[in-house]
Order: structure tokens, then C-alpha cells, then sequence
């Protein structure tokens, strides 16, 4: 016995509602038809009640047109269909309906009983296959996080190691090994449903170009790959997995997430997976100076990190000085000059940058202290623990910035006060 699907019907011309209606109850047993009276909100307030299937409604309609109908359902759920059935044959309309994802748009003068039906049975199909892929992701889900486990108790360099690799089966060779390693911006403090997500669209694009990998994700949060790789020594046989890994990015990146990566070099032996991580976690810590979404190369390591050079850059001295001189314009150059020196170079240790710029940051609230900003002090402890804590330097820059720009501002409002 099949399902029961919820329609909805949305035309504030009643005749046509009982019309449609008429068809799919006419015509199979397996749909329910639910009244809306012709009102957009009954309907948007149906969506939210009932677990609708597919919405079939009007272009003109007031006061809610049916595409800003689309939309506002559409902030409810992204698992309803949608058909528009209207009176316009126009191109404009049609394509704004595709653009929000409709099944189809169908003429009232034209559609034909047969017509609406095979409209309908296309959507049930649709919502079958999701649910067959529902139950083949659940299981894939549940074998990544067995096989998760195992990879977990090797990485702790166990004794019993190729006894862990033997429970695991992995079909894994000890020929050109090579491992991606992807981090997505603070994946330690995102929802469990939301790390599956990004571990299965990982998956799913690995799968299209090597059937044969391990996946997990590891205890501190990253994603690991192991793949088999045909390499002859030649940049362009890594090729293919530069391109796998820019795929992967972008696919993250459509659903909102930034991730970055990094190709570790070739090695020869499963049991070697935990050695190879760990040099290459280093890798990660040039994330600090851009967006997301980046490959980081194994060349990225080739110049060791340096401390911040007071000869090369700018002294608290001198800054002090300035400053006291109240020449906020040259301070606040002086800054940005600084940022975005380390900013291009990319050679200054995370550690030692935010090291100077709590020094400078202290510098910055003793002089505003004389001129009693109490509420700027109160944000010392939000501006401070971003120093500290921020996963990239440019989110370290925008609070030091701000936090100048609106000490200066106000002073210059004190000033003015004072004049008058």
C-alpha cells in the first residue's frame, strides 16, 4: 500500500480549487487533498501543521502572489513540491518558478487530467527515491562510524595495531598511500548533524573517482582521507587529487561552509597514518592568515615561522609616542600598515602574533583609560579572547580596528563637549 500524499491547493478562485481537487481524487486514492479556502496564510500556516507533500497554486493571487507564497513555504520546508497551475503563459513568471526549484507550470486553459496526474506521480517518485537515499545514508552513516572507531584506536599508536587493522578489513594497499586532510572553519563547535553532512559530501564525491578509501573523522575534529593514488613522481599524476579536493571545497562551500585541506606527500604504510597526521596538522596554521577554502601545499612549510622583528615592524615605542601625541590618523596607519605586512607574508607565527597584539592591545587600553571609556573597557574582555582565540587573523584585525575607531570617535565627541 503506497503512502498518502498532502496536497494543498492555493487559487483564490474557488471554482478552480474544487476543479483540481475533482481530478486527483477522481483519478487515485493515494493522495489527500487538504482545503486552504483560498488564503495564502491558511496555507503557510498548513505547512507548519501539517506534513504537506506538494503545494499546486496560483501566479496572481492577492494579497501574497504564489511565487512569494514559494518563497515563504520554502522557509518552512525544503522537502515540499511545488506545481504552479496559472492562467499566464508567460516566460518571466515561469522562469522565476524554476529559479525556486518548482516540478512544473502548467496553463489552466490547457492541462489535461492525465497531465496533472503524471505531475503528481513524478513528485511521488521524487520523494520515494529521497527516501530510499534516506535509508542507504543512515547505513553508510552507521559504516563510517564502525570503521571510525578502528581508525580512532589506531591513531593512538595502540601495540596491537595490525591486529586493529586486521578487524577493520580496510581494502587498502601499502602502495602510494595518500591522505587529504580537510578542516572546516570551527567544525569542533558544530552540531553532529551538521559534521555527518559535510563527512557525506565528502564521500560522495570521493566515491565518484576512487571507490577504494577510508574516511573519518578525527578525535580533534578534522576529516581524513586515505586513498590509494597511481603516482609516477609527476606533478601531473597528483593532479587528480587537486582537482578532487577543489570539487570538495566548492561542494562544502554551496551549503554554507568553508573548508580547507592538505595533500599530504606519498607514503607506504597504513600503520604510518598517525606519524603522517601529525606532521601535517602544522600545515593548518597558515589558516590563520586567509579565508577558507583553501589547498595548503606541501611547499607552504618550507619557510619557518618567524617571531615579529620590533627592527622591521612597528615598536610599541614608537606607536606609544604617536599616540600620546594624539596623531590618531598616523596610529591608525601605522595598524593597518602592520596588518597587512603580516597579512602578505604569512611568515609570523600564529602564536607570536597574537602575542604582540595583546601587548598592543594593553597599550591601546591604558591610554584610553585616561580619558575614562569606561564602556570601552567593558569590551576588553570580548576584544581580548578574539585575540586569543580567533581561528584567522583578519577576525583579530576588525576588532583591534574597531575597538580604535570608537575609542577616537569618542573622544572627539568628548572634545566637542567641552568646546561647547
Amino acid at each position: 500500500m503506497r503512502e498518502k500524499l498532502k496536497v494543498i491547493i492555493v487559487d483564490d478562485e474557488r471554482i478552480i480549487r474544487e476543479w483540481i481537487a475533482m481530478i486527483i481524487e477522481k483519478h487515485s486514492d493515494d493522495y489527500i487533498v487538504l482545503d486552504t479556502g483560498g488564503s495564502s496564510k491558511k496555507a503557510i500556516e498548513m505547512c507548519v501543521q501539517e506534513q504537506v507533500d506538494i503545494v499546486i497554486t496560483d501566479i496572481k493571487m492577492k494579497p501574497m502572489d504564489g511565487l512569494e507564497l514559494i518563497r515563504e513555504i520554502q522557509k518552512i520546508s525544503q522537502n515540499i513540491y511545488f506545481i504552479i497551475v496559472s492562467n499566464y503563459d508567460d516566460f518571466a513568471y515561469a522562469k522565476q518558478g524554476l529559479k525556486l526549484g518548482i516540478t512544473d507550470y502548467l496553463l489552466k486553459g490547457e492541462i489535461t487530467d492525465e497531465q496533472l496526474m503524471n505531475c503528481l506521480e513524478d513528485i511521488r517518485s521524487q520523494i520515494e527515491e529521497k527516501g530510499n537515499n534516506n535509508f542507504f545514508e543512515a547505513e553508510l552513516e552507521e559504516q563510517i562510524l564502525i570503521r571510525q572507531n578502528y581508525w580512532h584506536q589506531i591513531f593512538k599508536e595502540k601495540e596491537n595495531t595490525d591486529e586493529i587493522l586486521a578487524k577493520l578489513g580496510s581494502a587498502l594497499t601499502n602502495d602510494n598511500l595518500f591522505m587529504i586532510i580537510f578542516s572546516a572553519d570551527q567544525m569542533e563547535k558544530m552540531p553532529y548533524d551538521e559534521q555527518v553532512s559535510i563527512v557525506k559530501i565528502i564521500h560522495k564525491r570521493i566515491m565518484t573517482r576512487f571507490s577504494c578509501n577510508e574516511i573519518f573523522v578525527h578525535e580533534d575534529g578534522n576529516i581524513v582521507v586515505l586513498l590509494n593514488v597511481i603516482y609516477d613522481g609527476t606533478k601531473s599524476s597528483l593532479e587528480q587529487l587537486y582537482t578532487l579536493a577543489s570539487l570538495i571545497i566548492n561542494d562544502v562551500g554551496s551549503k554554507g561552509r568553508s573548508i580547507s585541506c592538505v595533500i599530504t606527500i606519498p607514503f607506504s604504510s597504513l600503520k604510518e597514518s598517525c606519524k603522517i597526521y601529525q606532521e601535517y596538522q602544522e600545515y593548518f596554521l597558515y589558516r590563520f592568515y586567509s579565508e577558507g577554502g583553501k589547498i595548503i601545499t606541501n611547499s607552504a612549510l618550507q619557510n619557518k615561522w618567524d617571531k615579529i622583528d620590533s627592527k622591521r615592524k612597528l615598536s610599541m615605542e614608537y606607536l606609544s609616542s604617536i599616540l600620546y601625541r594624539r596623531d590618531y590618523a598616523q596610529v591608525y596607519h601605522c595598524l593597518r600598515e602592520q596588518g597587512e605586512e603580516l597579512m602578505k607574508n604569512h611568515k609570523t607565527s600564529p602564536e607570536a602574533v597574537r602575542e604582540w597584539y595583546q601587548k598592543l592591545f594593553l597599550l591601546l587600553l591604558h591610554y584610553f583609560s585616561d580619558y575614562k571609556q569606561e564602556k570601552f573597557i567593558e569590551k576588553a574582555s570580548s576584544v581580548m579572547e578574539i585575540i586569543m582565540r580567533a581561528p584567522l587573523f583578519r577576525d583579530i584585525l576588525e576588532a583591534i580596528y574597531g575597538f580604535y575607531e570608537s575609542a577616537v570617535q569618542e573622544i572627539a565627541n568628548m572634545d566637542i563637549m567641552q568646546d561647547v
